[in-house]
This record gives structure tokens, C-alpha cells and sequence, in this order.
């Protein structure tokens, strides 16, 4: 089946004259306007006890005769039918008040709920100054901020005879919403059911956000039920025939390629996360996650928030590239939900440079994690075992000066002006690291936070013998090093191996890697989800010339970048070692059980295209040859969902890197139940409990891979006792919420000093 891409818009308002709540939908296939309906919901007063529960069934209308098939399923919305009349207490009694349910100014707001049934929700006295109940509590946020800015351009003048939503209160903005969203679960449900649709995004006003809760539950059922993105505009608010159109016009504006978000760079090169329109989920959806103390957290949250606001704090990030590697997936989702809780946060990225990048990846990135054993070689022994077209790893002082040359550029025309009115600065990768100095002596008063994300082989650092003949990693560190003196706190995964010595123990600040359990990547799917992004995952097998994946069968995945500290060929190693085991013991049984490498790719990465056609060769020799059409290997799009599907359908998920530094890859995987094998190398071992939820093996013992992965894969009794030893509860500690209140902890000044320990001591809080 080919899935068409269609955009919707949305625009609503109560019409006076009848009363009615009226509800404009509009289809777009990405270029044109399709069509538009609109429904209208005839409002009556009552007190009776429930009716206001809009019992909706949708009925489909006969087509119109003579239509491709194709065609009508894209139009078939127009042709769902929905009639319901709305009883809401008091309507005409009820209090228009424009200020009584405000968007959050401060970012973070404590607010009671519209359904509580224990605190009254007509009472005259400020929020602020009432004692909420803890289980009638919830936690607005504001919109990101091009939304906000948008805003307060624009007016909203609706239509005369008009109200907007927004302006009302209680018990009937209660009812307004739930009828709301009853009406476009049941209009989308029938809309989706059976159609070769996929409905990319959803435009709609932004003032709708002025009610949060609205704006919450409508982000909630598009995002986790239908996989669909919420897009909010600003809008003039014409006719809602003509505001509809333009919304579902703006959605697809977003969407230009292939049904894929554009990467938004502006100006100074800030990444503008999510394209600046899209909110798929609000801080008060992560609450349920967090557990039994969510109110305690949330409440640290908003004083923590407030604080950097009422302080005019602005925390800037600077990493290599916003997209492809773990460090663009953990920023987009932090900058998104520091965003709306009102922090000033800002994220910038280099301007590429193919000839620096180059240099980034085999001389600085591949030498710190001793990717080819050739770490603690000096410059001589390199040149002398170099093979013919090889470059030598040794960082020249041509590097240097390129490196450096290359940051002074980016400094110069881009970040000065951010970092000269930043309060905190992040250095989110080693690429960036020698801006450090560079921030010290223009603006002193910053304080510098450098982040060490990757394994860095500090057993090999001080290992001349000769200070006039170092080694390649002594004359790479002491480069690195001369910079990063002056940052203020060295951020590292976890465990003590990976920080070099030289870094004083005061300045040492030991945070894990993390994820967003809401994000495209974790977020459950649904089963016509489910579908599509299995279908859409092999039609990009299938248009680059690699194997499809049966995902009927049992399968094997490794998610990573195609770099040599991935272990790749010890994954494929074992797994041949599989065939060979299940080929002894069950010789009259078909091997049908595959193999996956896939990941997203970085432009800061130009090494991998190397890595990726030396396992397309590999594969090729006469030892795969059984097998070799069971093993898919494919660099995908940066669609978070196809990574989600490829980790949740898997049988079992395997990181043999040989060095590493958190890779959370691992505990994505747990998170959705499924066992895992690593290597017991740098933070791999701190998310698996050997022989309870996965393996800890040795690296480069790959017999024991392979017969764990046999005892896993035809075991059905000891897959289950393992598969039942994982505890997704166990991970949320390193889950975006808690990331955030990190950060925003690590940039709290008053709070001194800070323990090595600190990001595990004050997520204990609340998780115990």
C-alpha cells in the first residue's frame, strides 16, 4: 500500500446568532487545497446530569460515483458526517472573561484543573492564591517562542458573530473541550480507518493555546494516537472556512520534503527546534512517567525556571551539527521543553567544513577512543606504518591551526553576540572545545560547562616517554586540554575511567545520556503507526538496493552510526556464530532469524560512507553467502519514528562498540521491553543488569555473544525470564524532565558546591 501525505487545518469558534460551535476541517495533499467541511454543533442550556457527554457516532456519506479510489480515500473526510447537540450549563449565564484562563506568563504555572470536582472553578480568587488540591493540580506551559512571537503581532479578530474558545470559563470551557476532542478523535478515526492516508501534520491557530488545556489534549491524541504533529500559527481569524485552509497550507509548508520536518538553521546559525511551530507534548504529559513524587518535581521545576527567568539567565549550547549522533537528538528534545517552561535557551551549531570534519573524526574523535590501537604511537611510528593512500592520525599543527581557525570563524561571525549576553555556556561535544578559551578572555563572567560524551581513553594519556616525541593521544590531549582548563565544570557519563586526570576533581560533574520517553523515538505506536513506519523503513531499504526486514520474523538490531568503535564486525561475527550454532543443533530447521544495522548519519561524520561500503564488501564473501539475505544495513532519514519501530519489533538489540561512551541507544531498547547484549565497555554496563534484563559480555569475546544470542533466540522460557526482568521504570531518571531540571540546576549558581555525584543525588528525590 502507498501511503498518500495529507495536511489538515482546524479552526473552531462559537457562533452567537444560533448558539452553535461550529468546526471547520480542511485537506491538503501538500500543494492544494482538496476541500473543506464544516460541521456545526447546536448549543442548548441544561443542568441535567450527563448530557453533556457528546455520545458521537460518525457516519459516512455515499461517495460520489466515478472517482479513482485513490483519490477518495484523500477526500474522504469530506464525506464523515457529525451531529450532535451540545447541552452546557448555563451558557448564557456563563462569565466571559478574557484573563481567567491565560496562557502561562512565567513559563511554568501551577493551575487547577477544568475537571477537577473538589476545588470550584467559579471562584473570584487568583489561582496563585488558592490552596490547590495535589490530584486537582496541573502545570501549564507556554508555547515555544515563535509561537509567543507570532502572537503578539497578531490580533485575533474573529468573524462577526464569533467568540473565540478561548474566553471561556469553568464548567463551559470544560464541556467546550471535551466535545472538542471527542469530535476529532471520532472524525479522525474514521477518517484513517482503512485509508491509504498518512496525516503528517495538523494546523491550527495558535490562540487556542491561551486555554492550555485544550492545547494539551489536543497535542496529547494527535501526537500519541495518530501520530500526528501539531502545528499552531498565529492567525488572523477570517472566516474559519479561509483560516482552516491557510492552516492546513502552513502545516504543509513545514513538510517540504518527503513528509519530513525542514532542519530550520537562523540566524548566527541557532537551530530553531521543531521548525519553531510544531508542540507535540507539554511538560503536564510527562507526569504520569515521573511517578508518585511528579508533583514534588514539578514544583522544583517551575522555582527553578522561575528563578532563571526572574534572573535573566540565558543558557546557550554550542555541538557541532543539529542533526544525526546522539548529541543533535538530546538537544533538540531539551531545547523543546526548556522552551516551554520559559527558559532563554539557545542552541547554535557550526558552519560545516568537510577538510575540519575530517580532521574532527580521524584525528581527534578516532584517536581518543583509540578506534585503531594506534593511540599511543608517535609521530614517526604513524608515518612509518602508514599503508599506501592512508593519512596518518597525528594532529599537525596545520590541523591545529585549521581547527582553530575554523572556531575563531564560527565565533566571529556567528556566536559573540549570544555568548557576550549568556549567563551559562555548554560545550556539547569536542569539536567545539577549544572555544573555551576563546569565551574566558572576551567574556570572563560566563561560566563554561564543558560536556565529554564519548569514551576517552585515559589509561594512554601520559604515555611518552619522550616530551619532544609525544604521542598521538599526549599531543591531541594537550591540545584539547590547553583550552579546556578554563571551563568551569567538565560534564562526563558516569564513570571515573573516562576523565583524564588532568581535570580537577572539584570541576567533575558526572551526568548519563539521555532520551525523551515522548519523542518520536520512544513514544508507543499504534498499530496502523506501526504499520507505516514499517512499510516506509523497507521502501527505503528497498530504493537504496539493501534487504528488506521481515518483521514477522525474529530479528536482531545494533542502532549506531557506521564508525569503526561500533563493533560491526563483531556483531556480524556473532551472528554468523549464530547461524553456525542453530545450523548444528536444528539441521532440518530453516536459519530465518535476522540481522539489522541501521542509524541515522552526520555531516560531521564523513567516515562512515568508509565503514558502510567496507560491510557492504564484507558481505560479499563466500561465508555470508547463506545468510547475507537476511542481514539489512541501511542509513536512514532523520524520521525518529523509523528508529522506534525497527528497536520495538526487534527480538533482541546488541551494542558491541569497542568504545563508548553512554550510547542510550541501550536503554531506548529497554524501554521497550526488549533484551539486550553489549560489550562491558565504558557506559554500557551502567544500563544493563547482567542476566536480569540483557548480557554484559567481554569485548571481543564474540563466542559468547553468539551463545547468548542463541540461548535468547530459541530459548522461549529464558527469553521470557529475561524479557520479564526489565523495568522501564528503572530509566526515567535519565529522561528529558530530569535532564532539564539538571541543567537548570547546574546553571543555579547559590547552589555550592555541587558533588560529583550530583545529577544521581537529586533524581534519587524523587524517584525513591
Amino acid at each position: 500500500m502507498v501511503y498518500k501525505p495529507i495536511f489538515l487545518g482546524i479552526s473552531l469558534g462559537i457562533n452567537t446568532k444560533k448558539p452553535s460551535l461550529d468546526l471547520s476541517i480542511s485537506i491538503n495533499d501538500g500543494l492544494f487545497t482538496l476541500g473543506e467541511k464544516t460541521y456545526s454543533f447546536v448549543i442548548v442550556n441544561s443542568t441535567a446530569e450527563g448530557m453533556r457527554s457528546p455520545m458521537i457516532s460518525p457516519q459516512v456519506a455515499p461517495f460520489p460515483e466515478k472517482n479513482d479510489a485513490l483519490e477518495m480515500d484523500e477526500i474522504r473526510g469530506l464525506y464523515i458526517n457529525i451531529e450532535k447537540q451540545i447541552s452546557l450549563p448555563a451558557y448564557f449565564s456563563t462569565v466571559i472573561d478574557k484573563s481567567a484562563r491565560s496562557a502561562p506568563k512565567y513559563g511554568l504555572e501551577e493551575e487547577e484543573s477544568l475537571d477537577c470536582e473538589v476545588c470550584s472553578a467559579d471562584t473570584n480568587e487568583p489561582i496563585s492564591e488558592q490552596s490547590i488540591p495535589i490530584r486537582c493540580a496541573r502545570f501549564a506551559s507556554r508555547s515555544p517562542p515563535i509561537i509567543r512571537a507570532g502572537e503578539d503581532v497578531i490580533e485575533c479578530k474573529m468573524p462577526e458573530d464569533y467568540l473565540p474558545i478561548d474566553i471561556f470559563k469553568g464548567e463551559v470551557a470544560s464541556g467546550l473541550i471535551n466535545i472538542l476532542i471527542i469530535t476529532l478523535d471520532k472524525w479522525l478515526g474514521e477518517y484513517t480507518r482503512e485509508n491509504a492516508v498518512k496525516i503528517v501534520g495538523l494546523g491550527v491557530a495558535s490562540n487556542i493555546l491561551n486555554l492550555s488545556e485544550l492545547g494539551d489534549k489536543l497535542k496529547s491524541i494527535l501526537w500519541n494516537k495518530y501520530d500526528i504533529l501539531p502545528c499552531f500559527f498565529p492567525s488572523d481569524c477570517a472566516s474559519l472556512k479561509s483560516q482552516s485552509e491557510f492552516l492546513a497550507r502552513k502545516c504543509a509548508s513545514l513538510f517540504p520534503n518527503n513528509n519530513l520536518t525542514v532542519l530550520t538553521i537562523g540566524e548566527h546559525n541557532k537551530v530553531v527546534v521543531d521548525s519553531g511551530y510544531i508542540w507535540y507534548c507539554a511538560v503536564e504529559h510527562y507526569r504520569p512517567s515521573i511517578g508518585e513524587k511528579s508533583y514534588e518535581f514539578m514544583v522544583d521545576l517551575l522555582k527553578e525556571s522561575r528563578a532563571m527567568a526572574d534572573e535573566k539567565q540565558k543558557i546557550t549550547f554550542f555541538s557541532s551539527t543539529a542533526q544525526g549522533g546522539g548529541v543533535a537528538l538530546m538537544r533538540h528534545s531539551l531545547v523543546r521543553y526548556l522552551q516551554i517552561i520559559n527558559v532563554d535557551v539557545a542552541w547554535h551549531v557550526c558552519t560545516p567544513s568537510t577538510s575540519v570534519f575530517n580532521i574532527t573524526k580521524m584525528k581527534v574523535h578516532n584517536v581518543l577512543q583509540n578506534a585503531f590501537d594506534n593511540s599511543i604511537q608517535t609521530k614517526g611510528e604513524l608515518e612509518a606504518n602508514l599503508q599506501e593512500g592512508e593519512e596518518s592520525v597525528w594532529l599537525s599543527e596545520d590541523d591545529k591551526a585549521k581547527i582553530d581557525g575554523w572556531i575563531e570563524s564560527n565565533y566571529t561571525q556567528h556566536w559573540k553576540e549570544r555568548i557576550q549576553v549568556s549567563t551559562v555556556v555548554v560545550l556539547d561535544d569536542h569539536q567545539v572545545s577549544r572555544l573555551a578559551k576563546v569565551i574566558k578572555k572576551d567574556a570572563p563572567n560566563v561560566l563554561i560547562i564543558y560536556r565529554s560524551h564519548i569514551q576517552i581513553r585515559t589509561d594512554l594519556i601520559g604515555k611518552s616517554t619522550d616530551p619532544n616525541n609525544l604521542t598521538a593521544m599526549d599531543n591531541l590531549w594537550q591540545f584539547l586540554w590547553e583550552s579546556l582548563t578554563h571551563a568551569d565544570y567538565f560534564v562526563s557519563h558516569p564513570f571515573e575511567e573516562t576523565v583524564p586526570k588532568d581535570v580537577p576533581a572539584h570541576k567533575v560533574i558526572f551526568q548519563p545520556a539521555g532520551t525523551n520517553q515522548l519523542d518520536g523515538l520512544n513514544k508507543p505506536l499504534g498499530l496502523l503507526a506501526k504499520t507505516y513506519y514499517q512499510r516506509l523503513f523497507n521502501d527505503i531499504c528497498t530504493r537504496n538496493g539493501e534487504n528488506t526486514v521481515d518483521f514477522n520474523r525474529k530479528y536482531i538490531v545494533q542502532v549506531a552510526r557506521f564508525d569503526p568503535s561500533k563493533g560491526i564486525n563483531d556483531l556480524l561475527d556473532a551472528y554468523y556464530g549464530l547461524f553456525c550454532m542453530h545450523k548444528k543443533a536444528f539441521p532440518e530447521k530453516e536459519f530465518d532469524i535476522g540481522l539489522v544495522f541501521c542509524g541515522h548519519g552526520s555531516v560531521d561524520d564523513p567516515e562512515a560512507v568508509v565503514i558502510f561500503h567496507a560491510l557492504s564488501k564484507r558481505l560479499e564473501s563466500e561465508r555470508f553467502q547463506e545468510i547475507r539475505h537476511l542481514i539489512t544495513k541501511i542509513s536512514l532519514p532523520p524520521v525518529d519514528q523509523l528508529l522506534n519501530v525497527i528497536l520495538r519489533n526487534a527480538y533482541v538489540a546488541c551494542q558491541l562498540s569497542t568504545a563508548e561512551g553512554f550510547e542510550v541507544k541501550v536503554t531506548e531498547s529497554l524501554m521497550k521491553q526488549v533484551p539486550v547484549v553489549v560489550y562491558n565497555v565504558g557506559g554500557l554496563p551502567l544500563q544493563v543488569r547482567d542476566g536480569v534484563n540483557g548480557y554484559i559480555i567481554e569485548k571481543g569475546n564474540i563466542a559468547e555473544v553468539s551463545s547468548r544470542l542463541f540461548q535468547l533466540l530459541t530459548d522461549e522460557k529464558h527469553y521470557k525470564h529475561i524479557k520479564d526482568g526489565i523495568n522501564p521504570k528503572d530509566f526515567i531518571g535519565i529522561t528529558t524532565p530530569f535532564q532539564a531540571l539538571f541543567w537548570l540546576k547546574m546553571s543555579n549558581r547559590s547552589i555550592t558546591p555541587k558533588s560529583q555525584r550530583y545529577y544521581k543525588d537529586f533524581a534519587e528525590k524523587y524517584l525513591k
